[in-house]
């Protein structure tokens, strides 16, 4: 698949990209978010961008209609010219969904469509609050996302990572994120949203003994990752970084 140079992995620094051209005015998240095929968009940062529905094909298709140079499949995968890479990934068991991850070569404006209010609707919590969104774990990563943005805001999230036997919280970026958060989100382990921003906050999910417990959230402002003992996942650039699209989506899924 091409090399897309410079892919921004959740961090929100500004980038220069030749100028792209779809086959209308509008961006491509605006498209997907017109289309009667899509049931949910998510924003991950400006260039990754995630769609949900319940088949394959109509996505495809409208993927296709998208690209005025016409959509070349590989396999899961697909290519846009210079304009974008897609990538096809089957939802958690029973979900019934099929999502697109979708990146990007321009910056798209932040834009989602699922269970959250409007960005301009947004609530935040109180200081110190528990969560009770009551949100699926995806929704829930929009969610800080989205709060993140309104805060002008960078975005670090830390997940637990299971190396054989041994559990590591590990910070990872935009697409093994979304990834984490689809399939594992809701499960035993902690993990941490934090922000950078006009209000730095950190949103933690406690650890809970089993999976069927409810997940314990809380918010809290002026606190960031300090005293979080976590690695780096390895060839993770927290700037820039060169490695293309497949191979990046080839070790996470």
């Amino acid at each position: 698949m091409a090399k897309l140079a410079y892919l921004v992995l959740l961090i929100l620094v500004p980038v220069f990209f030749p100028a792209v051209s779809y086959g209308s005015e509008e961006s491509l998240r605006g498209r997907l978010l017109g289309s009667r095929s899509v049931e949910a968009l998510y924003s991950i940062d400006d260039y990754l961008t995630v769609v949900s529905g319940k088949e394959a094909g109509p996505i495809e298709a409208e993927l296709k209609s998208i690209c005025p140079e016409g959509l070349k499949i590989d396999g899961d995968g697909a290519v846009c010219g210079e304009l974008f890479e897609t990538r096809r990934l089957e939802g958690p068991k029973g979900s019934g969904k099929t999502f697109y991850i979708v990146l990007n070569a321009a910056p798209q404006p932040f834009v989602y469509r699922n269970s959250l209010p409007s960005l301009n609707e947004l609530p935040a919590p109180a200081n110190g609050m528990r969560l009770r969104e009551g949100y699926k774990s995806v929704d829930l990563l929009q969610y800080m996302s989205a709060l993140c943005k309104i805060e002008n805001g960078t975005p670090e999230i830390v997940v637990s990572k299971r190396y054989g036997r041994t559990v590591r919280l590990t910070k990872v970026g935009g697409i093994e994120a979304f990834n984490y958060f689809l399939y594992s989100g809701e499960g035993k382990d902690p993990w941490y949203f934090a922000c950078h921003g006009d209000q730095k906050f950190v949103i933690e999910k406690d650890y809970t003994y089993s999976p069927k417990d409810e997940m314990k959230l809380f918010y809290y402002q002026n606190r960031g990752l300090e005293g979080i003992d976590f690695v780096k996942e390895e060839g993770m650039s927290l700037e820039r970084n060169t490695e293309d699209f497949a191979r990046m989506m080839s070790s996470v899924f």
